[in-house]
């Protein structure tokens, strides 16, 4: 049943892209913004709903003329050159990110409503100063999470909160019918509504 089924979504005729195939030896920042463009159609066309991305840092840094490797941006400590690499870093990734969330207000989906009034989009990293899994910079924006509030800077109260508990809270969100997500079985709707 499953593959008569993937047959026949094979035969279903898919949207064209509304630009060129990309050119060989693109840099990283031109990738991201195609990798932006092919979640954009993915998600205009509803071929999925979910998309998880990992942006290629070492080749984004290197568009920006960094020599410095990502790992080393992850260890700056004091050092003056590398902390201003890394901020180099930041900024362009976050003007690639708004880009793509611009992106989302001015596409429509199959209904007509903006992508991004009815998607949930998660930005987050485990590096700060180094590397970790408590207390790690998450940003969440889109309409598709009506129950949180956002727009503005929340740091719960609870010190070495689970990453569990708030995609436990993201899952919620979307709709999906789970109690859990690894270990965790509480959401953080109290802190984040």
């Amino acid at each position: 049943q499953t593959l008569s089924r993937e047959r026949a979504w094979a035969n279903i005729p898919k949207q064209q892209a509304p630009f060129a195939p990309p050119s060989e030896g693109m840099d990283g920042a031109k990738e991201v913004d195609l990798v932006y463009d092919m979640m954009i159609i993915a998600l205009q066309s509803d071929m999925t709903r979910v998309i998880s991305y990992r942006q290629p840092v070492a080749s984004v840094i290197k568009s920006i003329g960094i020599s410095l490797s990502p790992h080393t941006l992850s260890h700056y400590g004091s050092s003056g050159e590398s902390r201003m690499a890394s901020e180099q870093r930041d900024k362009k990734i976050m003007e690639l990110y708004a880009g793509f969330i611009d992106r989302l207000k001015r596409t429509k989906d199959l209904h007509g409503q903006s992508l991004f009034d009815n998607a949930i989009v998660n930005y987050g990293s485990n590096l700060k100063t180094g590397h970790g899994t408590q207390d790690v910079p998450a940003i969440l924006t889109g309409g598709g999470a009506k129950n949180i509030r956002k727009g503005e800077h929340n740091i719960l109260p609870e010190e070495n909160t689970s990453l569990g508990k708030y995609w436990l809270t993201l899952l919620q969100e979307a709709g999906v019918k789970t109690d859990k997500f690894n270990y965790d079985d509480k959401n953080l709707l109290e802190h984040l509504a």
